[in-house]
């Protein structure tokens, strides 16, 4: 058997713990990518499994790897490509014995070259699975809405945005973790 160039093993120390290894792929279009998968089920195990999330997703939170896969079933196919090409998953995990981590871009770049990176912080770790839905779809929301300088606009159309494409449920789930902020927050 070959050995096969798009599979990293990376190792990662963790406090307390064992220091962790896992087999992650590197993204990319084309013949052994995503597009190459067999239905959208095949394409998010494939993304899962990218250098699109750091950590890797078993280094961090099983409960990551069912939202996600709940939210990404769940998105339009447009909005499914372009999460798949453009983003980058960044979790803040307490666990990891790191100061930093530095992010690679994506290689080969997106095709509008616009990388869009989500971090989703440690103080979520303790919402509710309706919750982390609602979140994640509202942060992917957020890039396929035009963005001005005003929170309350913003936010609106993020919401209503998340909404249209079936997430509102969720979106109420996550406002029990918010400090209500402004009126669009309560729009959910």
């Amino acid at each position: 058997m070959g050995i096969d160039n798009n599979v990293r093993i990376l190792t990662f120390p963790f406090r307390g713990k064992a220091t962790g290894q896992f087999q992650i792929r590197r993204f990319h279009k084309g013949e052994h990518g995503m597009r190459a998968a067999k239905g959208r089920r095949d394409a998010i195990a494939y993304f899962l499994e990218s250098d699109k999330f750091w950590p890797p997703l078993p280094s961090i939170h099983s409960k990551f790897d069912t939202i996600f896969r709940r939210v990404l079933s769940r998105l339009p196919q447009d909005v499914f490509d372009v999460v798949e090409s453009n983003f980058i998953f960044v979790f803040d995990c307490p666990e990891l014995d790191a100061f930093a981590l530095n992010v690679p871009p994506i290689d080969p770049p997106p095709e509008d070259g616009k990388t869009r990176t989500i971090v989703i912080f440690s103080r979520v770790w303790e919402f509710d699975s309706d919750a982390l839905t609602g979140l994640l779809a509202h942060e992917i929301a957020h890039s396929f809405v035009p963005q001005n300088r005003e929170y309350v606009d913003d936010e609106a159309q993020t919401n209503a945005t998340a909404r249209k494409w079936g997430f509102k449920k969720e979106l109420v789930a996550l406002q029990r973790y918010k400090k209500p902020q402004s009126s669009s927050d309560k729009m959910l």
